[in-house]
C-alpha cells in the first residue's frame, strides 16, 4: 500500500475463504482477505491480487458506487457446512459489508483494475493467482465431515485439525489441477458476467504457460495462528450436543450394506448433508441398482459426479431430473449443468440450457408455491389409500400425535400432497415424535409424486380453518 502512495490507516481481517475485498471506512480502508490466499499464493501472486484491490480504491470505484464500509455487519460468504460457527470470528467482529461486491463487480470496474496490475508487469503472477484461486474456491466449498466432527467434539481447532483441513483441500486441488487449467483456456462467456472469468483473465495477461503448483506460504503463519486462536475463544460457546449426535448417528450408519430403501435414503440424505461425497456416490449407485431411480437420487448422484469430481457421467443423471416436469430438483439440476458447460466452454449445450431457462424459472415459481402452505390455501382430498394407510401405521402408536391431515395443493400443472401432523403442545417423548416423523419422511421420499411433511402443535389446528379442514383428516388419536 505504501508503495502505491497510500498512507491511510488500514484494518485487515482474515476470513475462511479464497477471496479478497477492499472498502472504505470513515478514517481509512478496510481489507478482508481469504485464509487460502495467504497460505497458498506466493507473495508476488498475493501482491498482484492486492494491486487489483488497490486499483479499485485509486480509481474511485468505491466512491462511485456510494457504498461506505459499515462496522459490525455480518459477512455473507460461503463456508463449509457448519464450520463457520467454528472458524470465523469474523462473523463476530466483522467490519466488512459484502454487499459492496454487488456494486463493484461489473466488468467495467474489474477490467480497469486488471489493467493496473498489467501496467505493473505482473501478468504471470496475476494469471497464476487467478487460476489458483478458482481451483481453491472449488476446494473451499467442500465439506470434510471427519475433520469437522473432531473440531465440534473438541470445541477447538488444534494443530492437527488445522493441518488436516488444509491438506484435504490441497489434495483435492492437486487432484483436479489439470481440470482447472483446462477451464482457464475454455471458460465460456457468461450471460450476466460480474467479473471476467479465468479464461478472459488468462488471455488478458497474455501468458502461454501457467504455474499452478502450490507451495505453502509461511510468511503469514503468525497471523493465521492468531485467527484460529480468536476462533477458539469466541466461536465455541453454544451447546453442540445435537450436532455431535447427528455426526455419531451418521457414522454408525454410513457403512451399512443394507438393501432397505428407507435406510439407504436416510444414509444418503445424511451423507449429502454432511459432505461425505464418496458415500453419496456409493449409496446412489446402490439405489440405482435397486431401481430406486427418483429425482432426489439422480440429482444428488449427478451433482456430486459433475460438480465435485468433474466427471461427465453426472450429466445423464441431471438430465433425467430435467426431463421430469413435476419436481423440485429441476432448477438445481439445470443450474449445475449450466455451470459445468460454462466451465468447459460447451457453447452449444450452454445455449440449449439458456433457451430453456424461462420455462424452467416459471416452473420453479410454481414448484416453490405448491410446496409451501398459506393459511388461505384450499387443499383437495388425497385419494391414494395405500399411502394414507402406510402413514397411519407409522404414526398411530405415537401418543403425541393428535391428528394427521393430508391434502393436495395444485398450482397450474404442478401438484403436491401435504402431510400435516398435529402433536402435543409439550411433547411427552420428543425423540419418539421426531423418529416417527423421520420414518414418514423416508417413506414419502421413496414415492415418485411430490410430498411435503409439516408438523404443528395441536393449538394451531383451529388457526387456519380453510387450510386445516376436518374433511382432510385421515387419522384422529383414539380412533
Amino acid at each position: 500500500f505504501k508503495e502505491e502512495g497510500i498512507n491511510l490507516p488500514i484494518k485487515v481481517d482474515i476470513m475462511f475463504d479464497v477471496n479478497c475485498g477492499i472498502s472504505k471506512t470513515k478514517n481509512g480502508l478496510y481489507l478482508c482477505i481469504g485464509l487460502f490466499c495467504l497460505r497458498c499464493l506466493s507473495n508476488d501472486e498475493l501482491k498482484a491480487v492486492l494491486l487489483h484491490e488497490i486499483a479499485h480504491f485509486k480509481n474511485k470505484d468505491l466512491e462511485y458506487t456510494g457504498k461506505i464500509e459499515k462496522y459490525n455487519k455480518k459477512i455473507d460468504v460461503l463456508f463449509p457446512l457448519r464450520t463457520y460457527i467454528f472458524l470465523c470470528p469474523f462473523l463476530v467482529t466483522s467490519t466488512f459489508d459484502n454487499l459492496l461486491n454487488d456494486y463493484l463487480v461489473n466488468e467495467y470496474f474489474e477490467k480497469k483494475a486488471d489493467d493496473e496490475v498489467i501496467k505493473r508487469n505482473m501478468n504471470q503472477d496475476y494469471a497464476n493467482a487467478t487460476i489458483k484461486m478458482f481451483g481453491l474456491s472449488k476446494a473451499n466449498y467442500l465439506k470434510y465431515p471427519f475433520i469437522e466432527y473432531e473440531v465440534a467434539k473438541n470445541k477447538k481447532w488444534d494443530e492437527k485439525t488445522i493441518n488436516d483441513d488444509l491438506n484435504a483441500r490441497l489434495d483435492y486441488y492437486n487432484a483436479h489441477k489439470d481440470f482447472f487449467e483446462f477451464v482457464s483456456k475454455n471458460h465460456a462467456d457468461e450471460r450476466f458476467a460480474t467479473h471476467p472469468n479465468i479464461n478472459q483473465r488468462r488471455k488478458m495477461c497474455n501468458v502461454k504457460d501457467v504455474d499452478l503448483t502450490i507451495k505453502i506460504n509461511h510468511f503469514f503463519d503468525d497471523d493465521i495462528k492468531e485467527y484460529y486462536d480468536i476462533s477458539n475463544k469466541t466461536c465455541f460457546k453454544e451447546d453442540n450436543k445435537d450436532l455431535l449426535k447427528y455426526y455419531n448417528d451418521y457414522f454408525a450408519l454410513k457403512d451399512s450394506n443394507t438393501n432397505d430403501l428407507e435406510q439407504l435414503n436416510k444414509i444418503l440424505e445424511m451423507a449429502y448433508d454432511l459432505g461425505d461425497y464418496q458415500n453419496v456416490l456409493r449409496i446412489c449407485s446402490k439405489l440405482v441398482s435397486l431401481n430406486d431411480d427418483r429425482n432426489r437420487v439422480n440429482c444428488y448422484y449427478g451433482t456430486i459426479l459433475l460438480m465435485v469430481y468433474f466427471n461427465e457421467e453426472g450429466i445423464k443423471y441431471l438430465n433425467k431430473v430435467i426431463e421430469d416436469n413435476n419436481n423440485e430438483f429441476k432448477v438445481d439440476a439445470m443450474r449445475f449443468l449450466a455451470d459445468y458447460y460454462a466451465m468447459v466452454g460447451n457453447e452449444e449445450k450452454l445455449n440449449e440450457i439458456r433457451n430453456m431457462q424461462v420455462n424452467i424459472l416459471n416452473q420453479s415459481d410454481e414448484m416453490d408455491d405448491v410446496l409451501n402452505l398459506k393459511p388461505t390455501d384450499r387443499l383437495t382430498e388425497f385419494t391414494n389409500e395405500e399411502v394414507k394407510n402406510n402413514i397411519i401405521n407409522i404414526l398411530k402408536d405415537n401418543a403425541d400425535v393428535f391428528y394427521v391431515l393430508m391434502g393436495v395443493k395444485t398450482v397450474k400443472n404442478t401438484s403436491c400432497c401435504h402431510v400435516i401432523v398435529f402433536g402435543e403442545i409439550n411433547l411427552k417423548d420428543v425423540d419418539k415424535f421426531n423418529e416417527d416423523l423421520n420414518k414418514v419422511f423416508n417413506y414419502l421420499d421413496v414415492l415418485e409424486d411430490q410430498y411435503s411433511l409439516n408438523s404443528y402443535p395441536i393449538n394451531v389446528f383451529k388457526a387456519a380453518p380453510k387450510l386445516f379442514k376436518d374433511s382432510l383428516i385421515v387419522y384422529k388419536k383414539g380412533e
